[in-house]
């Protein structure tokens, strides 16, 4: 397996022959005469790159092939930037002919530019032309071909990854292990963990720059000298006069693609600029630049534009619609303007404006010519009361604090919508429209509405909705603090429903117009007021986890004579917590497919407490007694059912046993201590993360500590200290304690006897 520098190569020139054979399309060359010069560059590439796996291969142990291959990297960098010029002078010669709506003929064309760009690819090929015949002295295996094309493995490159997240890595494990066979990746990270989880190779260190490297004046002078650099981050830099050393830097560099200037001491940027025209990425964030020359226009490849927070920023440059290639741009913090006039921009696929708080409209005449926006977020803009009125292709949509905005767009294939604090807000704008689907019905129209594509919908705080769309098919809803809604989608519509949340929704309206769903797996009831009892359950065979969340007034979770509750035939976990009004758990029971039970805050009616634990439908019972020795006051917790002795863990992937009592029921002055009395038999499985044991006392101190139950002696009963207090003369308030392990894998087996509260000694 070559080295991370020799891998790099296969996907360049991969690229390059794409890129390559798709230019010779262009009329352009054909017009500047050099069409045949890139039918030539593309020939030496592919015949290289029949042995670009086997000299990866054999790289390692010849220095010889290592030192070809890096010609190769270079060689081939020094192409990708002429076919990048190339492909760029020949979007804007396209551009000018059909701005001119004439067609030129190539005798008449002034070639100006041709010598020069002739000479750099005369000087390539011939580079090219050395390189493929140095390959004949390695003796280098071909690849087979297929349709005339060698079948190269995939070698994608994974820059700078982050994440520790074990999941993440699993998934992107199942990914890549998907490839071809002989197909490699090289992944670059600041974080050594990575190669473990990972590489399968043992990882390359690269070393630091010399301190001497990061003086910003030397970094200066070093960009000026590395005239192919790609890439130009000057981030934070603070330097008097860098809007006349960047002009210099711009007259001497055509080959960077990125540059970035965030939180920058430059005033001004500079009209040269636009020599830069291979720039994709350009960042101008908390700068205090206050204005945007018209050049930047001309930056027909420029893909992402960021104006965060550029505070003395009063308007943008006219010529803003020549930038053809923006597919990404963001605006917030500008006070200058009530209009937002953006123009055409075509390829424009992600917008996000905030915390404009003048802007009151978004000009509406380039909403009229089409458009491939994806993704548009909005937030803070407190003014704004009307956007264009159409978006066909929009998929995501969040709109948040616009509190003067009363009405949405008409949307056709939106996916994804966020609604959160506006105040106005009382129309979706739904329309119905006639589409023709060849697929489905021959040509012939069927009605659609704008909202059929949604698949998760979230709305908070937007106190004028009366209703939801009429026609739409949800996966994923979640309502909050919507005072004005009282139902939900029709069972008709209902049968794609994954999660729903309910927050917030007075007198339990909501809650009762839960519609019969086969697919609803998780359901969430929160802070409803007024909600007695529970309503009969709807028909969910499908519900596998019930939350119920903050519901002062809740007594019951079902109505008298009902056994609704039994219907939950697949609810797997149920969790109630802050539920004060709660006396009684179903007479009939509980579902008997429940695995995990987590109960909170709640006293039952015959002075029983609980605490939070998993089992299904034990209780526990508190017992209170002097200690003989002391006369101190002593509290147990522990399990009361019938024929039942303990608590026992059956199979859960998360643990959590809690519970709480009031500190004055002590006595002051003496030093208390909380342990848990547990047992983890010999066949208990799952423990091999630590658990944590969390002691929380009045006034907001908490404590925790880490015990590892393998550490412990199995088979036996243990006490488990969750820590120590002395209680205080007069002390009111809560104490609560935990014992606790949220790993996400699955436990087994763990027996829970009590829980006791006693004096330290």
């Amino acid at each position: 397996m070559g080295d991370p520098i020799s891998l790099v190569v296969t996907p360049i020139v991969k690229k390059l022959i794409d890129q390559s054979s798709s230019l010779i399309k262009e009329r352009y060359l054909r017009v500047k005469g050099l069409k045949k010069d890139v039918e030539e560059l593309t020939e030496h590439l592919t015949t290289i790159q029949y042995v670009l796996e086997d000299a990866e291969e054999k790289q390692v142990n010849d220095r010889a092939l290592k030192d070809w291959l890096l010609k190769l990297k270079g060689a081939a960098y020094d192409a990708d930037d002429l076919l990048d010029v190339f492909q760029t002078k020949a979007c804007q010669w396209n551009k000018k002919q059909q701005e001119s709506n004439f067609r030129a003929i190539p005798s008449m064309q002034k070639n100006s530019d041709k010598n020069d760009i002739a000479h750099k690819i005369k000087k390539l090929l011939e580079r090219l032309d050395k390189i493929s015949k140095e390959k004949e002295k390695f003796q280098l295996n071909q690849l087979q071909v297929n349709g005339g094309r060698p079948q190269t493995p995939d070698r994608p490159l994974t820059d700078d990854l982050w994440t520790v997240n074990d999941e993440d890595w699993e998934s992107l494990q199942r990914l890549l292990k998907q490839g071809g066979k002989g197909s490699r990746v090289l992944v670059t990270s600041r974080i050594t963990t990575i190669s473990e989880n990972l590489c399968a190779k043992p990882c390359y260190r690269l070393s630091y720059l010399p301190d001497e490297k990061y003086g910003q004046q030397p970094s200066l002078e070093m960009i000026k000298s590395s005239k192919k650099l790609r890439a130009i981050l000057l981030r934070g830099y603070d330097l008097k006069n860098l809007g006349q050393s960047l002009d210099k830097m711009f007259h001497a560099m055509s080959y960077v693609r990125v540059l970035d200037l965030s939180s920058s001491t430059m005033l001004t940027l500079p009209k040269s600029i636009e020599k830069l025209e291979l720039l994709r990425y350009l960042d101008l964030s908390n700068t205090e630049i206050k204005e945007l020359p018209n050049t930047i226009c001309n930056l027909s490849n420029l893909q992402t534009l960021k104006l965060l927070r550029c505070l003395w920023l009063f308007e943008l440059p006219e010529d803003l619609s020549n930038l053809i290639s923006l597919r990404h741009l963001e605006l917030d913090d500008m006070f200058w303007n009530k209009v937002l006039c953006l123009g055409h921009l075509p390829h424009l696929r992600q917008l996000y404006i905030k915390g404009m708080l003048d802007l009151e409209e978004w000009s509406t005449w380039e909403a009229k010519r089409p458009s491939q926006l994806d993704t548009l977020k909005i937030s803070n803009c407190p003014n704004l009361t009307k956007l264009p009125p159409f978006f066909p292709t929009l998929r995501v949509l969040k709109i948040k604090n616009c509190k003067s905005l009363k009405a949405l767009p008409v949307v056709f294939s939106l996916k994804f919508l966020i609604l959160i604090d506006n105040l106005a807000l009382e129309d979706w704008n739904e329309v119905q429209f006639k589409c023709i689907c060849n697929e489905t019905n021959q040509g012939e129209p069927t009605i659609r509405y704008s909202f059929m594509n949604l698949l998760e919908l979230k709305v908070n705080g937007c106190p004028k909705l009366q209703a939801l769309p009429n026609v739409f098919f949800p996966q994923k809803l979640e309502i909050s603090e919507c005072e004005l809604l009282t139902t939900l989608p029709v069972t008709e519509h209902a049968q794609r429903f994954q999660h729903m949340a309910l927050d917030s929704c007075p007198d339990g309206t909501l809650v009762k117009a839960i519609p019969n769903s086969s697919s609803l797996y998780s359901l969430v009831i929160s802070n409803i007021s007024n909600l007695i009892t529970l309503p009969k359950w709807p028909n969910l065979p499908g519900l596998k986890a019930l939350y119920i969340r903050g519901c002062k007034d809740l007594e019951s979770l079902a109505e008298e004579e009902e056994r609704s509750f039994q219907s939950l035939t697949s609810l797997k976990l149920l969790s109630i917590r802050d539920c004060p009004k709660l006396v009684a758990l179903p007479k009939e029971g509980l579902p008997t497919a429940l695995e995990c039970m987590t109960i909170g805050a709640v006293k039952l009616d015959d002075g029983r407490w609980t605490m939070e634990y998993y089992a299904s439908n034990i209780l526990l019972s508190m017992k209170k007694w002097f200690d003989n020795k002391s006369g101190y006051v002593c509290f147990e917790l522990y399990a009361s059912e019938e024929n039942i002795e303990v608590a026992k863990l059956s199979h859960v992937c998360w643990l959590d046993v809690r519970g709480k009592f009031m500190i004055s029921e002590l006595c002051a002055g003496i030093v208390y201590e909380i342990v848990y009395v547990v047992k983890l038999p010999k066949g208990g499985t799952g423990w091999e993360l630590p658990i944590t044991l969390r002691l929380a006392l009045p006034g907001g101190n908490a404590r925790e500590r880490q015990v590892s139950l393998l550490e412990k002696p199995r088979g036996e009963w243990i006490e488990l200290n969750v820590g120590n207090f002395r209680v205080e003369d007069g002390e009111n308030g809560e104490v609560n304690f935990d014992l606790m392990e949220h790993g996400g894998h699955w436990k087994t087996g763990l027996l829970i006897k009590s829980v006791i509260i006693r004096p330290k000694n």
